[in-house]
């Protein structure tokens, strides 16, 4: 198979490889493809989550946020990620 960059991608990807970050060209381009793939799954089962989600809301399933429970998680996260960094 051959694949034809454009060559603002081709220069970049020559870049890459020359600063040591990929083996070869096909390297990097192995590498984009898997991030997409795994994006593209990442999107579908999101997707899925969503649509189950929405389903329940119809089903009258849903329950109210609780604003201030989400927002102690969040501030405890950050303070556990800034005591770790």
């Amino acid at each position: 198979m051959e694949i034809v960059l454009d060559p603002d991608l081709q220069n970049f990807a020559e870049e890459q490889v020359r600063a040591g970050h990929y083996r070869s060209v096909s390297d990097m381009v192995n590498c984009a493809l898997s991030l997409m793939k795994a994006q593209d799954e990442y999107d579908v089962d999101l997707r899925e989550k969503v649509a189950h989600a929405i389903a329940q809301l119809d089903r009258g399933e849903g329950r109210p946020l609780d604003m201030d429970a989400i927002k102690a998680r969040v501030i405890a996260t950050v303070k556990t990620h800034q005591r770790a960094g």
